[in-house]
């Protein structure tokens, strides 16, 4: 991860473990002040933004707990690091919204040249992060990255860097980056549900597949959940359709 010790990062936080193990790297291995933010993506019926508006939440409130830093960083505080959170809201009514390199590259850069954003670049801040990982070449497509992280540079004039600390790390590496009570409280479900109050993935996406898998091979618990095989299977359909699509250029 970069090493300049007085610069301000803007994280990204989606809910997600890649993003919340980025910012946790970030807090306990440099010396960079964080801020997060996180964009609210309210598409069509999907209520997938109000779990990660709620696991956002959680995660922040941890994160502030003196008492978690201390205890999992080695008796050192990241609050003197933590220096802030925005949020942001997207609405896709009707349509669906497009990759999620694309909407980063499109809030990052207006983030920065609000006239009303505090944090703009003009208060030093020049670094940007998110928590793409080596698994999402697979699902997202290169090409589609490369082509956000050119619309970001041109419109911040490559005045901001964006950095992509977890590009080289897994699932399971990025699991076992952050404590256990940190990772229970991030969410992978592309379509979860609320039942008596109480919120329940789907276990038949590929956020759900990899998370299963990913717990898994990290030892975070000892037992394979019942559903697993099934999941194994219908996410590699899932990949193999996707990776024909891209190849017919659909993407």
């Amino acid at each position: 991860m970069p090493q300049e010790t007085n610069a301000k990062v803007v994280c990204m936080l989606s809910g997600g473990p890649d993003s919340t193990a980025m910012i946790w790297k970030y807090l306990t291995e440099t010396g960079h002040k964080v801020h997060i933010h996180h964009v609210i993506l309210d598409t069509n019926d999907v209520i997938r933004h109000q779990r990660e508006w709620v696991a956002v939440q959680e995660i922040l409130r941890w994160l502030r707990d003196p008492a978690n830093g201390l205890k999992h960083n080695h008796g050192n505080t990241i609050l003197d690091r933590l220096e802030g959170f925005t949020f942001s809201r997207l609405e896709f009514k009707g349509y669906d919204p497009p990759p999620d390199h694309f909407l980063y590259a499109m809030m990052g850069s207006m983030f920065f040249q609000s006239d009303y954003n505090p944090l703009r670049w003009d208060n030093h801040i020049r670094l940007f992060a998110t928590g793409r990982n080596a698994e999402d070449g697979t699902t997202t497509g290169r090409a589609a990255y490369l082509k956000a992280r050119k619309l970001f540079e041109t419109i911040t004039d490559n005045r901001v860097k964006w950095l992509t600390p977890m590009e080289h790390y897994g699932k399971r590496e990025i699991i076992q980056m952050m404590p256990k009570e940190l990772f229970d409280l991030t969410t992978s479900c592309s379509y979860p549900k609320k039942i008596d109050n109480e919120w329940q993935d789907c276990n038949e996406c590929i956020g759900c597949a990899r998370r299963i898998e990913g717990i898994y091979q990290a030892g975070v618990h000892s037992e394979l959940p019942e559903w697993h095989k099934y999941i194994e299977d219908r996410t590699t359909n899932q990949i193999q359709g996707y990776e024909e699509m891209v190849i017919c250029g659909q993407e």
